[in-house]
């Protein structure tokens, strides 16, 4: 204390600058900013000053003392051993290089703490300080670090192109179904000895090979269906007992072709 009196004498060596500081300080302690306060009054309750001047900022600075608050900050590793080499800050401004168990004075009003520490992290620490509170205790504990997991950065988008692939395989062999369908059912349509019911195997014969093409395109599309819906489940962010169904219809009639594919979670 006389130490910072003796500095802010040589400062406050005018009239004007005791003024100032008399002044400035009283502002400070109504806006709520003591250290501020404290600061100014140290200057205008310093010798230099006019006498009624130190003796208001003598009185007003041992009250702002009183008002003010402080944290005792202490710090342990996860297996309880004390840490002194803690960087402690408040609101991004640094408050301590180490920790000593000495009171910190800060303003009253809500702070948030961070510590920093050579290997090791801990989450900021929000405080709400009292006017007046002294020694209020602020305990961290200080850890390494979690590992994160490896991934592969490609193993997802692998995934997503082999089912953007297999989709796409889908979609054209549930088309290929379709005309196949459609063409054989013309051909039907077309022989003369289809309203008879008189057609020869050979007559049959190119209907037959579109009907068959048709099967085997609805059973390609439905394969590839059924793999696309598997590959997007599996890197879904939806948990093991999230319900999942898939339906799947498929067939043709003399009207239309028709195939639907529905999947829900």
């Amino acid at each position: 204390m006389l130490l910072g009196l003796a500095a802010r004498a040589q400062a406050a060596d005018s009239p004007n600058a005791c003024a100032a500081a008399y002044e400035k300080a009283q502002e400070r302690r109504l806006d709520g900013d003591l250290l501020g306060a404290r600061e100014r009054l140290l200057e205008c309750a310093a010798p230099g000053c006019a006498a009624f001047i130190q003796r208001d900022c003598a009185r007003w600075l041992g009250e702002v003392e009183t008002a003010l608050p402080t944290v005792v900050v202490l710090a342990r590793d996860v297996d309880g051993h004390d840490l002194t080499t803690v960087t402690v800050g408040s609101d991004g401004v640094p408050l301590a290089a180490e920790l000593d168990a000495r009171p910190i004075t800060l303003n009253p009003g809500k702070h948030r703490l961070t510590f920093e520490s050579a290997g090791l992290s801990s989450a900021p620490v929000d405080v709400l300080l009292v006017q007046g509170q002294k020694n209020r205790v602020v305990e961290v504990v200080l850890s390494a670090p979690a590992a994160r997991a490896k991934t592969s950065p490609a193993a997802f988008p692998r995934a997503t192109s082999v089912a953007g692939a297999l989709t796409l395989a889908g979609l054209l062999t549930f088309g290929s179904f379709a005309v196949a369908g459609e063409r054989a059912e013309s051909t039907d349509r077309q022989l003369p000895c289809a309203v008879t019911r008189t057609c020869s195997d050979a007559q049959l014969a190119g209907a037959r090979r579109d009907y068959l093409l048709a099967d085997v395109a609805l059973t390609v599309g439905v394969v590839s269906a059924a793999a696309t819906a598997y590959l997007w489940s599996r890197h879904s962010n939806r948990t093991a007992s999230a319900r999942r169904e898939m339906s799947f219809a498929a067939g043709h009639s003399p009207e239309a072709v028709f195939a639907t594919f529905a999947t829900s979670y």
